[in-house]
């Protein structure tokens, strides 16, 4: 490793290049036209919706506004929000609280609210939706544009619908770097999302939070085996701990503490048979400094331990040492050059010899969606000598209100037990949600398919592998995080076609449930699985490449009480021919997670 830590400088010497360069780019105003669906947050202050970013959406759309209320009148059924006149008609939907539904008479002045809204030719407003349970203490907007006054010298307005717009030198308008900050540094910039986002001040530059984290695995007959014994089960509670340093416009830091131990039960193969506790780990899982260019240049630095993961977590999702280096001068496209070495590895980690040199170029128009080509490179100090090369492209976005959908293909190049290696891979497939309906129904397909090795005894190899740094874990319609490729098989794409589809919907705005079908195939005949989880005690026929089928059912609720979030998935897996002649047995998984923030 430490002939290439020349690598680390290096990436500081481009950063100072780089942010010597002015950026090209025209005047933000003119990227606002009228017509454009925009989402606008920021304050309302003495007559004006002051903004503090604007970004602009895929599509225009009717407005919908995050706020509280200035003053109510019953008799006229209406209030005021923003300045503005809502009428409440008799058609207006008030969802579900608990188990009764709103209504005007619920409403009261100083209450915050969420109200989608139809507007007429005279600028009349109506409400077609109120939400009114657990609003967001930030205000928003969103909506189509309809007016504009600009004349390049701020502070300037637009107009959704006869609500005005402060924009001044302050705001982040669309070509901005705020999402883009949001999406590449998110646990110091993010004020919403899925994240804990540190929030309990400590004096003037440190925000502190938490959670307290457990879940638990049921494994039953991992082993495929009907006569065989094997029924296993862990538990691990663990505790995080996490401050955001706030030390200059140009320098932030973030630090993540582990504390967490895991207890097993069971009878399994190479596996305790009674109760066994492993070590106590107390660890600092992220450790990293934040350096801007100074003078608002557009380009930054990580330096430290840092969770280094992608959307679909299909090339990361670990803890590594890294030095990263982002450019976004030329936004929405981001200039991403990272060298990871495995300084300081945890115990008994695979990649403790690996060191990967990662590029990609990421086009991040907006918020929901993000495309980019990537080159990984890696080198590794073990006898094994897994070198590969990796040449790929990924889009993972919401284009649509109602679709979400995601495309990877990656080439693999390299050398890997003194073979050349020449594989491909690809996955793609796309969720469409009823976004208009209460229950909110969704539907997944998706095929993968990992390339295999046809013959094993020539110089060059056929079989695709994945990083060693991914998890394969995502959502389709739901709340709760879940292993995409199956619950229970849990496998690599390696030698792989995976057919997947999905059916979910939301009972509760807090609670979801998926049923995910997969079926698997070996694209070449063989004799291995790769997959951590599933170990028969026969392997593949080679004669046959149905390795089986598997469903999942998937339970998330989030957000109790704004702090309690449960996932909890069923799977089944029922093996193929592949393990034919002899017969094996389903396997099953039960798997609950629990976590509370504070």
């Amino acid at each position: 490793m430490l002939r290439r830590i020349w690598i680390v400088p290096g990436l500081f010497a481009f950063a100072l290049t780089l942010v010597g360069i002015k950026s090209t780019e025209a005047g933000p105003y003119t990227k606002l036209r009228e017509g454009y669906g925009v989402e606008v947050s920021g304050s309302w202050n003495k007559g004006i919706f002051d903004a503090k970013s604007v970004e602009k959406l895929a599509e225009a759309r009717r407005p919908k506004l995050r706020g509280t209320i200035e003053k109510l009148d019953k008799a006229d059924s209406s209030f005021i929000l923003f300045g503005l006149k809502i009428k409440v008609e008799a058609k207006t939907l008030f969802p579900a609280r608990g188990e009764s539904t709103g209504g005007l008479e619920n409403l009261k002045e100083g209450m915050r609210l969420e109200v989608t809204c139809n507007v007429s030719k005279a600028n009349r407003w109506t409400a077609d939706k109120i939400d009114w349970n657990e609003i967001k203490p930030s205000d928003k907007i969103k909506g189509t544009i309809t007016r504009i006054a600009f004349d390049n010298k701020p502070p300037d307005t637009i107009e959704i619908s006869g609500l005005k717009i402060l924009i001044t030198e302050e705001t982040d308008l669309y070509g901005s770097a705020r999402y883009l900050e949001e999406e590449l540094f998110g646990n110091l910039t993010a004020d919403e999302g899925g994240t804990n986002v540190p929030h309990i001040r400590v004096g003037e530059q440190v925000l502190l939070s938490g959670d307290y984290r457990q879940t638990t695995r049921l494994e039953k007959s991992y082993t495929l085996s009907e006569v065989q014994e094997d029924d296993y089960q862990d538990t691990e509670p663990a505790l995080r701990l996490e401050a955001a340093g706030n030390w200059a416009p140009e320098v932030q830091s973030f630090l993540q503490l582990r504390m967490r131990k895991k207890y097993t039960f069971g009878t399994f193969p190479n596996r305790p048979s009674t109760v066994e506790s492993t070590r106590f780990e107390f660890q600092a899982i992220q450790a990293y400094l934040l350096l801007r260019a100074p003078a608002g240049r557009k380009a930054a630095l990580m330096v430290g331990k840092q969770r280094v993961r992608d959307q679909r977590e299909w090339l990361f999702d670990e803890y590594l040492d890294a030095a990263r280096l982002y450019v976004y001068e030329t936004q929405p496209v981001v200039l991403e050059a990272s060298f990871l070495p495995s300084l300081f590895p945890f115990k008994d980690e695979k990649y403790r010899t690996w060191d990967d040199l990662l590029f990609r170029v990421r086009f991040i128009p907006d918020g929901k969606n993000e495309a980019n080509v990537y080159m990984l490179k890696r080198w590794d100090s073990d006898l094994r000598n897994r070198e590969p090369v990796y040449w790929g492209l990924s889009y993972y976005g919401r284009p649509k209100q109602f679709v979400t959908g995601w495309v990877q293909a990656s080439l693999l190049r390299g050398t890997d037990k003194q073979r050349d290696q020449e594989a491909y891979a690809f996955d793609f497939g796309a969720t469409f949600a009823a976004t208009n309906l209460s229950l909110r129904p969704s539907l997944t397909l998706g095929y993968a398919l990992g390339s295999g090795d046809k013959s094993s005894s020539d110089t060059i190899s056929q079989e695709f592998r994945q990083t060693g740094y991914e998890d394969n874990s995502g959502r389709f319609g739901g709340f709760a995080n879940f292993q995409y490729y199956g619950e229970v098989l849990d496998p690599e794409l390696a030698n792989l076609q995976v057919l997947t589809a999905a059916a979910g919907f939301r009972p509760h705005k807090q609670v979801s449930v998926d049923a995910v079908f997969h079926t698997y195939r070996q694209n070449q005949l063989d004799t291995d699985v790769r997959s951590d989880l599933i170990t028969p005690p026969v392997a593949p026929n080679a004669v046959s490449k149905d390795l089986g089928w598997e469903i999942d059912f998937v339970l998330g609720v989030e957000k109790i009480l704004k702090r309690f979030n449960i996932g909890y998935s069923f799977g089944l897996f029922n093996p193929g021919e592949a393990f034919a002649p002899l017969r094996a047995d389903n396997a099953f998984l039960n798997r609950l997670n629990v976590r509370v923030e504070f």
